[in-house]
């Protein structure tokens, strides 16, 4: 986690970074342990979260410990000191004096019932424009979905960059399983090159965070530095669960799925919270990001 979050930051810095680095942590208001997973890209950053160096004490405290707990509980995924924390604005006039920014970008993920992902860059105040903002939001469903992942997934199908199937099992034999996830692992991977630099907001609409209702595509390399795409999906549902969810995820509300599959309203209720609960998320708008 610890890895691959510090490749999570560098990632984020060209985008986000002022000049103050990119600061990532895991933050769980819940847990006496609140802090886990520290890494910076560009600041040098105290491991057990207590300092960095171009924040004041009091600035921090307030920063790195109201945002979290305001996001937990708002659910909301981009804030500012100077519009979400706990009355800023005295420990970031100190901030524009002594170090030269006066406000600070969160981007938070909410990890289940108390984690957080949080993501944090001081920089300028300005409003934040509507295509970095659509694709800082697309950032972090990336984010959410990948964490879960992580914690629980099985391989279904493999591809090479070019979208060649290279094995599949399960639903991703078929054939039109086989066609959604050519055309994703093509769609990531023009989203992956020229495109990334010259027009970031078409290239994260391109990559599709969760392919025919089903699948992740993630990369991976081998011993020997090949690169190939793994279909990815997270076990432990129900084939119902699993229709649900994909239908959910499309933007259909209980009552459109209940009539498609013929259920009650009801069933689909409680498929769709069990499978929120399997999957760590707390409601069906976590599920659609």
């Amino acid at each position: 986690m610890t890895i691959w979050l510090s490749e999570v930051a560098a990632a984020l810095r060209p985008l986000v970074d002022h000049g103050f680095g990119v600061l990532a942590y895991q933050v769980d208001h819940t847990a006496a342990q609140r802090f886990a997973h520290v890494v910076s890209a560009g600041a040098r950053v105290d491991p057990l979260l207590r300092s960095v160096p171009y924040l004041p004490p009091a600035l921090f405290r307030a920063i790195y410990t109201d945002i979290p707990r305001l996001t937990w509980a708002a659910d909301h995924v981009i804030r500012t000191a100077t519009r979400h924390a706990l009355d800023p604005s005295p420990f970031l006039a100190v901030a524009a004096r002594d170090y030269g920014y006066d406000d600070i970008l969160a981007l938070s993920v909410p990890l289940g019932d108390g984690p957080v992902l949080q993501l944090t860059a001081p920089g300028p105040r300005r409003p934040l424009p509507a295509v970095e903002r659509r694709l800082l939001l697309d950032l972090c469903g990336h984010l959410q979905a990948a964490v879960h992942l992580r914690r629980r997934a099985r391989t279904e199908a493999v591809l090479d960059p070019a979208g060649r199937l290279l094995h599949a099992e399960g639903d991703a034999r078929a054939a039109d399983a086989r066609a959604a996830l050519s055309d994703a692992v093509r769609r990531t991977e023009t989203a992956r090159g020229r495109l990334r630099r010259t027009a970031p907001a078409e290239a994260a609409a391109l990559w599709d965070p969760v392919v025919a209702g089903r699948w992740t595509v993630v990369e991976q390399f081998d011993v020997d530095g090949k690169r190939f795409l793994l279909a990815r999906r997270p076990t432990g549902l129900t084939p119902r669960e699993q229709q649900v969810t994909a239908l959910v995820a499309s933007g259909a509300s209980n009552k459109e799925i209940a009539h498609a599959l013929g259920l009650a309203p009801s069933t689909v209720s409680g498929a769709l919270r069990a499978a929120l609960r399997k999957l760590g998320l707390r409601h069906r708008l976590e599920l659609v990001r």
